[in-house]
């Protein structure tokens, strides 16, 4: 029998496989970023251990991203359901104040595979792995 992905591992695959020709270098460029969403299990709904599965659901995936050599996080929201919470975060070669302009698309919108991070009005925090 097959062991079972972990979702970290499926995002990155199907991230990957919408890339055309994804380029074979060294180290990671300007503008790669990748779209992550990690999750942890919440033994109770108290704000505490809240915080605390919030907390380690971002250090997944920050493991995820360094492994992709992506050093940068940008978290984009948090969400709570019964049994778990789970976070999205766009991690990136290059710390978003960093990024052009051009790089840059309004607040909002959701980056191409490939492209750049939304740049955020309210600025969520970033994180340097």
């Amino acid at each position: 029998m097959r062991p079972a992905r972990s979702l970290l591992t499926t995002l990155a695959i199907a991230w990957w496989s919408l890339l055309p020709g994804a380029p074979a270098h060294a180290g990671p460029g300007p503008t790669e970023i990748a779209a992550i969403e990690a999750t942890a299990p919440l033994e109770n709904p108290s704000e505490d251990a809240v915080k605390a599965a919030i907390a380690a659901a971002v250090q997944k995936a920050a493991r995820g991203a360094a492994a992709m050599g992506l050093p940068w996080l940008k978290i984009q929201s948090a969400y709570v359901r019964p049994g778990f919470v789970g976070v999205h975060v766009f991690a990136m070669a290059t710390p978003p104040d960093e990024q052009t302009p051009d790089q840059q698309l309004e607040p909002g919108r959701e980056p191409e595979p490939g492209g750049t991070l939304p740049d955020s009005s309210d600025e969520p925090p970033k994180i340097r792995l």
